[in-house]
């Protein structure tokens, strides 16, 4: 007997920038809900970049959480109906490439040599005879699995 599962795991910032750009593709930005970290995700995700919080900032944090997500979901809609106003057929769009970025980070000014190693995704994609990329500016690995950070999400037209 063959079996199948089904797996929403990206392993590679790559893998999850195809996947990004497929929901905007389709239009079913829910699809992304499954690379958001969840709480506890994003808590681990902190702690291996060296924030670690008192246990009054983590009950802060797992409060406001679902506000920032809620706000990343909306920038992702405000980018489809952005996008729409701009002339982009999202269904029409085609995959140019996905790009990384690596870029160092000083995380505290008290302690210059202390530096974390930030990796952005940039989509770049066709619409009609225009191209245009996503950036975005914060993705995690935890486990070998990228997540969404959520901190800013952009797209802007690219000569």
């Amino acid at each position: 007997m063959l079996s199948v599962t089904a797996t929403w795991a990206q392993n590679s910032p790559k893998e999850l920038g195809t996947m990004v750009f497929k929901a905007f593709q389709s239009q079913k930005l829910g699809a992304l809900d499954r690379h958001v970290p969840q709480p506890d995700q994003a808590i681990k995700i902190a702690n291996a970049l060296g924030i670690n919080r008192t246990k009054e900032e983590t009950a802060i944090f797992k409060e406001k959480y679902p506000s920032e997500v809620r706000q990343f979901k909306n920038r992702c809609d405000d980018i489809l109906e952005r996008g729409s106003a701009r002339g982009i057929n999202w269904s029409a769009i085609t995959l140019e490439k996905v790009e990384i970025v690596e870029k160092v980070v000083h995380v505290s000014e008290t302690e210059p040599d202390k530096t974390i190693t930030s990796t952005y995704v940039d989509i770049i994609f066709n619409s009609k005879d225009r191209k245009f990329r996503i950036e975005l500016t914060t993705v995690f690995e935890l486990d070998g699995i990228w997540y969404l950070g959520g901190d800013r999400i952009e797209i802007e037209e690219i000569n």
